[in-house]
């Protein structure tokens, strides 16, 4: 059985583990994205929240509502554009 990521409506399955070779490989940030986000999208959380939905929009082909994106995928991110908490709780 397909999962439902693969799908013609894909999601992301709840209470599913993301393994860190997915995030990997699915979630993380080329070179040319971390490039074009520095250059042209300003503030940490902007870039934060454009590059949450460049990923997700690019695995599943549409915009998932924020509150469906799960939260150790949104981590990775962060790390991937290298932005803590701590950065994030002063804008």
């Amino acid at each position: 059985m397909s999962s439902i990521e693969r799908t013609a409506y894909p999601r992301f399955a709840s209470g599913r583990i993301l393994q860190e070779k997915e995030l990997e490989q699915f979630y993380s940030l080329t070179p040319d994205e971390l490039r074009y986000i520095n250059q042209n999208i300003r503030g940490i959380r902007m870039q934060l929240n454009f590059s949450v939905q460049l990923k997700t929009f690019q695995r599943l082909g549409y915009f998932p509502e924020l509150k469906n994106i799960p939260s150790i995928i949104v981590e990775h991110i962060k790390r991937c554009l290298g932005i803590s908490d701590a950065e994030l709780s002063h804008q």
